[in-house]
């Protein structure tokens, strides 16, 4: 991830939860909400008043987004400036104690590599919805580097329901039909 990710706090009880991943994620800061006129809670990096245009902000500008809320908030928040999925950020979105991690956006982007991160950290458990990951253990539209050095082993079959991006990443590499019989 090029972009530190900014962990958003809407309630101050999720605080210490933010506190266990920013002295873990680097360059991370938390960014909490303060109401209008009142004084900022002292352990945020950084205030906001308006949550859904914070978190608007923060997704047009690529910035990956930890938002230690209930999913429906960010969901709200972000429906109106979803445009194209393959340049949008990570999204993240965590319980307020930790127990449960669901990337909702930006999966392939390193959502899902930063939900299971986040969760090791916290011990919970990174809800993980996408198809390749689950299926084939690996991002179909980011398939992994391969190891040419070792061209008989296969960690992932080209099965029928692979996708193009990585059957093509396999033939290319010249592995398509080395690894067993369904990889042709």
């Amino acid at each position: 991830m090029d972009v530190a990710p900014a962990i958003v706090v809407i309630s101050p009880v999720a605080l210490k939860t933010a506190q266990k991943l920013s002295t873990v994620l680097d360059e991370s800061l938390i960014h909490g909400f303060a109401r209008r006129g009142s004084k900022p809670n002292v352990d945020y990096h950084l205030s906001f008043s308006e949550p859904m245009d914070h978190l608007r902000s923060l997704f047009q500008s690529g910035t990956p987004i930890i938002g230690i809320c209930a999913a429906g908030i960010l969901i709200r928040a972000l429906a109106p400036v979803l445009a194209e999925k393959r340049n949008e950020p990570p999204v993240i979105a965590v319980s307020e104690d930790g127990s449960s991690v669901v990337p909702l956006l930006g999966g392939h982007r390193g959502a899902n590599a930063l939900a299971h991160e986040i969760a090791e950290i916290l011990k919970g458990h990174a809800a993980i919805t996408t198809a390749g990951d689950n299926v084939f253990g690996v991002a179909l539209d980011d398939p992994p580097e391969l190891d040419t050095r070792q061209p008989n082993r296969c960690q992932v079959s080209d099965g029928p329901h692979a996708g193009r991006r990585y059957r093509e990443a396999l033939r290319a590499s010249g592995l398509a039909g080395s690894c067993n019989p369904s990889c042709r």
